[in-house]
């Protein structure tokens, strides 16, 4: 039959067969676990603020504050967020809020050294206000696999180029 879904469409061949369609309870632990790159981002730009603004991101936040701002201007007007360390990351972000490492791959956060070198990062938004890609700030020296110095600032590889920096 045309124009239903999928189980519609069954359950009425099944009534036109004379057969009886199992009713089946969906658990929660069949549903979906997908979540969309938007969600991710979205995600991470909260939990990255309260990181920055609360005792795990202490030694980003005072690194920020001995740059010449203030806590105020900080929570008012910038977008700076946080990634303490790696494996707190891991625990708190991806595994409790559902993530995988697929979205992890998609932000373009990966292989760039967040949360190890680069612990301060902010969002990168399109026209819409919608964070599209993320740039992050050394905060620990280290060196690369070539021996030379990290750059002071590293974007994710989902960085539009035709996207004005600051835009939003």
């Amino acid at each position: 039959p045309r124009g239903l879904d999928f189980i519609a469409a069954v359950r009425e061949l099944c009534a036109r067969a004379g057969m009886v369609f199992p009713e089946m309870e969906r658990s929660a632990s069949f549903a979906p676990k997908e979540k969309s790159i938007e969600t991710f981002h979205d995600d991470l730009y909260r939990w990255g603020r309260e990181q920055l603004l609360s005792d795990p991101g202490k030694a980003i936040l005072d690194y920020v504050i001995g740059r010449g701002f203030t806590r105020e201007e900080i929570e008012k007007r910038t977008d700076l967020c946080a990634i303490p360390h790696r494996k707190h990351f891991q625990d708190e972000f991806l595994n409790q809020k559902g993530y995988t490492i697929e979205h992890l791959k998609e932000s373009g956060l990966l292989a760039w050294g967040f949360g190890i070198n680069y612990q301060l990062f902010f969002p990168v938004r399109d026209e819409h206000g919608k964070i599209v890609s993320w740039a992050g700030r050394l905060t620990v020296p280290g060196k690369d696999k070539d021996g030379d110095d990290l750059p002071k600032y590293k974007n994710s590889f989902g960085l539009h180029k035709n996207l004005p920096y600051n835009f939003s």
